[in-house]
């Protein structure tokens, strides 16, 4: 009889993290590309968001003066927004410390330089449009990221994306 045995995750300790971290923050201005990496593996250090509430950021969802991060809705896979979370203990107000705070004010001053014309924390890298990342573009940062850390083996199918 076959059993079907879940894969337990690899998690990375926590010199693979600060050699990931290091590694983009000495490329974030390199290009475009290389400075959402960076930009997406800060926030999810710092706060751990899905990928369609890290989506559903507006720049207006960043509260610098009162040091808060608000949660308030996601993208889905059509890349529509939606005023709702994945449950309602989701929405929710984080609070920003010294360095998330830091982090966010540098980030808001590189999407208002570059993308002046998106409302989105992370805007899609296409200038023509107004939308956000898609979830399979974030999904190939990351991938791509952890490829080049020597962590992760992928191959790019026929139609360009990531497996």
């Amino acid at each position: 009889m076959y059993i079907n045995t879940p894969k337990k995750p690899t998690v990375i300790n926590d010199n693979q993290v600060k050699a990931i971290l290091d590694k983009l923050n000495n490329e974030k201005n390199k290009d475009a590309e290389c400075a959402m990496k960076f930009a997406i593996f800060t926030m999810s250090l710092f706060f751990g968001l899905r990928r369609s509430e890290l989506l559903g950021l507006k720049r207006s969802h960043v509260d610098l003066e009162n040091g808060y991060l608000n949660v308030e809705g996601v993208r889905d896979r059509n890349g529509a927004w939606l005023n709702r979370t994945k449950n309602q203990a989701s929405k929710r107000a984080i609070e920003l410390d010294e360095h998330s705070s830091k982090f966010l004010k540098y980030w808001l001053d590189y999407v208002n330089e570059h993308y002046q014309h998106s409302l989105w924390l992370f805007p899609s890298l296409r200038k023509s449009t107004y939308g956000t990342l898609s979830l399979k573009k974030v999904s190939e940062l990351i991938w791509t990221t952890y490829a080049d850390m020597g962590l992760a083996t992928i191959e790019r199918r026929y139609d360009g994306h990531i497996k």
